[in-house]
């Protein structure tokens, strides 16, 4: 998901790590921990979901890579890394979780019986 772009905004971020794909039913506190945020630009920068508190102290080693950036450039960059955070808080509450696991799993279920009936009904045509 991306929480900014180029088109309004110095900073290109998102949440690159897909967390719901892994194969455990319910949520685990190291997969919730190695979420990532990324900053994308010259050059690339990488944030953990856990390295993020506290928040000025990663504030100021991304401005070390990013010495250029103005004080209210990286306050709008503070917004979208607490953004990240709450929407990573949020999807790994545990009846949330389970319930994105779960759609997950059937819609992989359904979408793949589809594909069956599909290359089914091609085959009787042929």
């Amino acid at each position: 998901m991306s929480y900014s772009r180029w088109s309004h905004s110095k900073w290109y971020t998102f949440h690159s790590a897909d967390s719901a794909k892994h194969k455990w039913p319910f949520p685990l506190k190291k997969v919730k921990e190695n979420q990532v945020f990324e900053i994308c630009g010259m050059p690339s920068y990488s944030l953990l979901y856990k390295d993020i508190e506290p928040i000025e102290l990663c504030l100021k080693e991304i401005k070390k890579e990013y010495p250029d950036a103005s004080n209210e450039q990286i306050e709008e960059l503070k917004g979208y890394i607490l953004e990240f955070k709450q929407d990573i808080d949020n999807e790994f509450k545990f009846l949330t979780y389970l319930k994105n696991y779960f759609i997950d799993f059937y819609y992989d279920k359904i979408y793949h019986s589809y594909i069956k009936r599909i290359k089914l009904l091609i085959k009787r045509k042929h």
